[in-house]
């Protein structure tokens, strides 16, 4: 997992989990901390960039990420920090 830091949003980027170890929270866990930090670098946005055919879309959505915008191949997912 890869965070960048902007002045009032935060990219979450290159998040992998193995697939050995896919399905077992791990994912989320990830998610999870990735808001804390944005929360504690007092961003309001935490932002990401998926893959539209990405198994990980369903879990972005599950984690509070809605879809800003979206081209032929990607979503561009939002989730505000408050």
């Amino acid at each position: 997992m890869r965070l960048a830091v902007g002045d009032d949003e935060c990219y979450l980027r290159d998040l992998q989990v193995s697939a050995q170890y896919q399905n077992q929270g791990i994912g989320a866990q990830a998610i999870t901390e990735s808001v804390r930090l944005a929360r504690e670098y007092g961003v309001k946005q935490l932002r990401l960039r998926v893959f539209k055919i990405s198994p990980a879309y369903h879990l972005y959505t599950r984690c509070g990420f809605i879809i800003a915008s979206e081209d032929d191949r990607f979503f561009n997912m939002i989730q505000n920090i408050t």
